[in-house]
This record gives C-alpha cells, structure tokens and sequence, in this order.
C-alpha cells in the first residue's frame, strides 16, 4: 500500500469529518438518554467493597507531554487504593471526543475520560455522561469544589450541572532563552510585558544572533491561545446568548489583535514553523531547546520539554501573557476536565474515587512539578515550596485570579467552525491577508455551522 502523507490542514479536516461522521452514526444508533444519566441518589462514600476495575482515557498518557506525571499518579493510585484497577489508554487530544462518541455507540464507553474543558457543552449535549453530582457524595463534592482556586470552579459546570471535574490546564506563558536576551543586549531581568516590547525586543535577537526573535504557538488544531490574545484586545471569538450565537472575530478588537500577529510576522520578528501539532515534537519546539529561538508562548505543559531540551545549555524564563498596552492581559485556560461515563454503581464509586484522587493535593504536587500543568487547589497554588520547585510556573499561577475560560463553540459542526476560524487566522498571520475581508469571509462561512447549545 502507498504511503500517503496529508498536510496539517487536511488531517485536521479529515479528523473533523470522521468525528462528524462519528456523530450521525452515535445519533442514530443510540438511545439517548436527555443530557445525562440519571441516578436516583449519589453513590456512597468511601472505597468499593469488592474489587472493580475501571477504564480511564488521558491524552497525556505515553507521551512526552504530561506522560512521565501521569504515570506516577497512576501508580500512587494504585499503592493508595489496591482494590481499584485503572485500565488507563492513551488518546490524541484531537480525537478525544470522536471516539469516546464511537466507545458509546458501541457501549463500550471509558468510565473516567480527559475531555477538553471547551468540549462540556458538546459533552453535555450528545454524550449520555454522569454528572459528577450523581456519583459524588454532595459534602465531598462541596468540600473538593470549595478547595480549588475560585476561578476555576466554575469550570467543566455546563446549566447548572458539573459535566467535568477542572484537573489539568494552563494559561499562555512565554518562555525566553535568557542566553538570547545577554548576547542581543537585552536584561533577562526584564522581559517584555506588551507586545509592542515583544516586537522590539524579538526583532534586537534576530538581528543581533542567529536566532528568531518569537514564535506565537496559537497554530494548532485549538484555539484557547488564539482566544487569550483577542481577549486581551477587548475583543471575543463567539459566544452564546440565550439561544443567539453571536460571533466577534469579525469585529475591531479581534481584528486588530490578528493585525498584530501579522506584523510580528511581516517585520520579521516570527518566523512560520508551520502548525503545531504535539506540543513535544514541533518545529517551534526544537528551534527554542536548541537556542534558536528567543521567546516562546506557549502552554505550560512544554516546560517538562522546555527544559529536558535545553539541557543547561542556557536558562529557560519565564513570563506572564504579553497585554495590548495598558489593557490587562485575559489569560485563557488549555486543558482538560474529568468525565465519568459509568453506568454499573460499583464502578461509578470506584470513578469518584479516582477524580477525587486526581484532583487532591498530593496529586497536584505531581500535576505542578512533573507535567508543568497548574495546581488547581488553593492549598497548592498558594505553597512557597511548590512555587520554589517549580519557578517557570510562578508568571503562570499569578494570572491564575485573572482566568477566562476557554469558550466552546456550540453545535456539532463546532470542530469544523474551530478549524475554519483557525485557517483564516493563519492566513491573516502568515500569509499577509487583509483581516477586515478576511475574518468576515470567514464569520459568513462559520456562522451557518454554529447551533445554540439547549
């Protein structure tokens, strides 16, 4: 057989296509039940009686990203808790939710699932899911929900109901090759916080070294990072409001924030490596480790990489989210909540215990230190120790007050608007297009995709 090789765009289409196709095929095949399941009371505290295994689908599992993190918490798990076995797989990111749509046609759905935090509406919508209140005890429930950093709590809840448990996420950071900034004349000590200061500051790396000044990792199959930075213009991708879907990549401040990303390019100051894919094996990735890159946005799980890479060659930075001026940066959130698909109760005990797990102190120690991700628990976040062993994290957890979330774009076609509003993005950034035609052009194509989520 041939070996066919497809560009970055067209596997990504060809991936919302069969996750469409996915979706009719769950439609028609199964008996949905309204938005969720429906247990009479919420299962019981404590461990399962009797032995139980359950299966659990994480994208970090065996990969260099999160891999080594996710790995120990499992193995803790199991020194904590003998008589749960987790079944854990490893799932791409980008084809989470098709297949976890396909296991439930077949009825043979994960029982615990890392779904995206932008994906709780389509969860919600089209998966037959356990609210986390349905299989929580309402005082543990309360007690776990009252430990995280207030503004993430609200995270994974979708009318009223908790679709997904917050486990892993982060807000852009940008690292620097503090090596760079020495030999281009610049102080380490004072990083750029506007992006005005990261076009000057990128453009004196580039001409003073060999190396590309910035590179802007918002290229990707998700647009949490495109969203950060037109939020921070004042500006918003979509939204939903009541049943209207309004969109506002076409207007002004999402128009100018692109504006910015195509002059970063035109001066010269970024580079075009091409689309990001995994964030451990990218072009932009490679270019940084290897010192030919001065600055980096990106999410905080690459720090694991970030530093594996550099090797103490030079010293990795960091710093918070670039703001327009004097408007205060909106850091958008990545990552990933925890959904519970169970319908045996012993099994849906046995999920709750492992949520709670995961998302318990000892756990978030080894979230923040191996897998660059943030503690969501106030009791963590807020630890000198854990600031102290993890400095590349300290920018990122000081933006953490100041959260928005990352907002899904509703309907079933909402993978394909994601990729269409990405595809026009890239074009104004890389490819010198006039924004004001160009993200209409798209607003016009995408609209008719997007359906209010009930």
């Amino acid at each position: 057989m041939a070996d066919v090789r497809l560009d970055p765009v067209t596997r990504r289409r060809v991936g919302v296509v069969l996750a469409a196709l996915l979706g009719v095929l769950l439609a028609a095949t199964l008996p949905w039940r309204a938005a969720a399941s429906t247990n009479p009371e919420p299962a019981p505290a404590g461990n399962p009686t009797t032995p139980v295994t359950i299966t659990f689908w994480s994208y970090n599992l065996g990969v260099a990203a999160g891999g080594a993190g996710m790995q120990t918490l499992l193995q803790e798990f199991a020194r904590e808790y003998p008589d749960i076995h987790v079944d854990a797989r490893n799932v791409n990111n980008t084809l989470m939710n098709a297949q976890v749509q396909a296991s439930l046609a077949a009825g043979q759905p994960p029982d615990v699932a890392q779904i995206g935090l932008n994906s709780v509406g389509l969860v919600a919508a089209s998966m037959p899911y356990d609210p986390v209140e349905s299989i929580a005890p309402a005082g543990q429930l309360r007690s776990d929900v009252q430990a995280l950093v207030p503004s993430v709590r609200s995270l994974g809840m979708f009318h009223g109901k908790r679709v997904a448990l917050p486990f892993n996420l982060s807000t852009p950071t940008l690292f620097y090759n503090a090596s760079l900034f020495q030999q281009a004349g610049l102080d380490p000590a004072r990083p750029p916080h506007t992006w005005a200061q990261v076009q000057a500051d990128a453009l004196q790396i580039h001409q003073r070294t060999s190396a590309d000044g910035v590179y802007v990792a918002n290229s990707g199959a998700f647009d949490w990072l495109t969203q950060s930075i037109v939020n921070s213009n004042g500006g918003y991708t979509v939204r939903q409001d009541g049943k209207k879907v309004e969109i506002g990549f076409d207007q002004k401040p999402a128009m100018e924030a692109l504006q910015m990303l195509q002059r970063l390019h035109g001066s010269g100051a970024m580079p075009n490596y091409g689309t990001s894919g995994s964030v451990s094996s990218t072009p932009d990735l490679e270019a940084f480790v290897t010192g030919h890159l001065g600055m980096y946005l990106q999410s905080t799980v690459a720090i694991p990489a970030l530093l594996s890479g550099a090797g103490g060659k030079f010293q990795v930075e960091s710093a918070p989210e670039p703001s327009f001026g004097s408007q205060p940066a909106h850091p958008v959130n990545s990552g990933a909540g925890l959904v519970a698909f169970s319908q045996d109760r012993a099994r849906q005990q046995a999920d709750w215990t492992f949520m709670r797990y995961l998302t318990s102190h000892a756990a978030y120690e080894v979230v923040a230190k191996q897998m660059g991700y943030l503690p969501l628990r106030s009791d963590v976040a807020d630890d000198p120790s854990i600031v102290a062993a993890t400095p590349l994290l300290k920018p990122t957890l000081q933006q953490l007050p100041h959260l928005s979330p990352w907002v899904p774009w509703p309907g079933r076609q909402a993978a394909q608007a994601m990729t269409d509003f990405q595809d026009a993005v890239q074009s104004v950034e890389f490819q010198g297009a006039p924004a004001a035609p160009t993200m209409r052009s798209a607003a016009a194509q995408v609209k008719p995709l997007l359906t209010p989520a009930p």
